[in-house]
């Protein structure tokens, strides 16, 4: 994520979109844990502000503010991916907005014998039927699996559980699950001292989690 590349590339301002997806993700009592460690650390956030336009060596800021910059680099929020051979094959298959071909819990497309995994699929989980798409490589890996099992005719539906882990100036978060949107929050633990777990609900049931990883990186 964008977040992780700022302190990698030493970059010393952030700008975030309109959705500011981490929010969308993970609700704002996390997002300003993590925005207000980044400021600690000496980064720059800009919230609120719109880009008018980019020049050679600044950001033009709607109201005449400017920002100078040794360097812009854009991050975006989503990975579109690379299925037009798809699109224009003889196989009319359904993709989401992002151009994802959709499948079902089994990998499979609306065209029989044809599965799809990993980034360029949207697929549906199992466990809960939510839409999800392939932007975390331990998923994309059980729905490769997943596609394999079913080119067997087994019948194996994608249902491992996803989880992904990130690192924000050495603290790291482990993610167990996805959640395409929640209506409830519950924090047990310490935010401060970042010694918690973040459980997200939808609908009175537990969607996932987000929580301090045991061994933290020195």
């Amino acid at each position: 994520m964008s977040l992780e590349n700022i302190q990698t590339l030493k970059l010393t301002s952030l700008i975030p979109n309109d959705e500011n997806q981490f929010q969308v993700q993970y609700g704002p009592e996390l997002t300003n844990l993590v925005l207000d460690l980044h400021v600690e650390k000496g980064i720059n956030i800009y919230e609120n502000i719109k880009i008018k336009k980019f020049e050679k060596d600044s950001i033009v800021f709607k109201g005449k503010k400017k920002l100078k910059s040794d360097a812009l680099i854009l991050f975006p929020s989503t990975v579109s991916p690379k299925t037009e051979f798809a699109e224009v094959s003889d196989h009319q298959f359904e993709f989401d907005n992002a151009g994802r071909v959709k499948v079902d819990y089994f990998q499979r497309t609306d065209i029989k014998r044809i599965f799809a995994a990993g980034s360029c699929a949207h697929t549906y989980y199992y466990t809960n039927g939510t839409g999800h798409i392939g932007d975390q490589s331990q998923a994309c890996y059980n729905q490769g699996m997943t596609a394999a099992y079913n080119m067997l005719a087994l019948n194996v539906p994608w249902h491992q559980i996803p989880f992904t882990c990130t690192e924000q100036f050495g603290k790291v978060l482990q993610q167990a699950s996805s959640w395409p949107q929640f209506d409830e929050v519950h924090i047990e633990g310490d935010l401060k001292e970042w010694d918690f777990i973040i459980y997200y609900g939808m609908n009175d049931f537990v969607v996932g989690a987000v929580g301090k990883l045991l061994l933290q990186i020195s």
